[in-house]
């Protein structure tokens, strides 16, 4: 991508069960990465990206009673991948 161009789409083919939040985006070119559960169902996950800059934007569904409690848990764990041999 170079200057001004942008890139978005949607993901599909997520359940309504909690196990599908569990996204992993990794740069091979600077060697890390990045890992995000959730305790939740996913409702939607967006990507856009720009010349410098990859999103992934994960959602819920959050739906609470006037009053009510309502919880949930997000992880990030970010890590280094390991260096290729040349």
């Amino acid at each position: 991508m170079t200057e001004k161009d942008r890139m978005t789409t949607p993901f599909t083919g997520f359940s309504d069960n909690a196990k599908d939040y569990d996204i992993r985006v990794e740069n091979r070119k600077v060697g890390a990465g990045v890992h995000i559960t959730g305790d939740r169902p996913l409702s939607n996950v967006g990507y856009w990206s720009i010349k410098t800059v990859l999103a992934v934007e994960p959602y819920i569904a959050v739906n609470v009673e006037t009053g009510a409690d309502f919880a949930w848990k997000i992880n990030y764990e970010y890590y280094t991948l390991p260096t290729e041999k040349k």
